[in-house]
């Protein structure tokens, strides 16, 4: 027995005390890695990024707040994307070229490089819409204006990020 969309998606926004905010059906999976696959696209997210911990774990980003980066990553590892040599410059030089960041996008002397130290062979993306705030496996280090946010897949409690302008 069937369900009327609108009444799935009642039913499902009475569930969760209002917290589901929008539906999206949009763009297919295999149109999205078309767009990827251009050479001046971006890789990016449009996400909200809460905290893991404290007051502000309590709501549900969607769950590309903490997966999209790694699995850009995976794909490219597994071949379902540009090679990772690739992935990388869309996520770091083409964006920092692109919004004219002096400085930032490449590992050089004289430039300030934020670095992510993953392991290729199982990065992924862990995040659900039941458990968004889930690390991703495999990502070991994250380094911002050269301190250490991330040791061990873990936070160290360092917040060194800043404005960009």
């Amino acid at each position: 027995l069937g369900v009327e969309p609108v009444d799935a998606v009642l039913q499902l926004v009475e569930m969760d005390d209002l917290k589901t905010m929008a539906f999206f059906g949009g763009m297919s999976e295999e149109n999205m890695w078309r767009v990827l696959a251009e050479p001046y696209v971006m890789v990016g997210t449009d996400a909200s990024l809460r905290s893991p911990e404290g007051q502000l774990s309590k709501d549900f980003p969607h769950p590309r707040a903490y997966g999209s980066f790694p699995r850009m990553l995976k794909a490219a590892v597994d071949g379902r994307a540009e090679p990772l040599c690739e992935v990388v410059r869309k996520m770091t030089l083409l964006p920092a070229e692109h919004f004219r960041l002096k400085g930032r996008g490449m590992i050089a002397k004289g430039k300030k490089a934020d670095v992510v130290v993953f392991d290729s062979v199982v990065v992924r993306d862990v995040a659900t819409y039941e458990e968004p705030h889930r690390f991703s496996y495999g990502v070991e280090y994250v380094v911002v204006n050269g301190v250490v946010a991330i040791s061990g897949g873990k936070l160290t409690g360092e917040r060194a990020g800043r404005v960009l302008t």
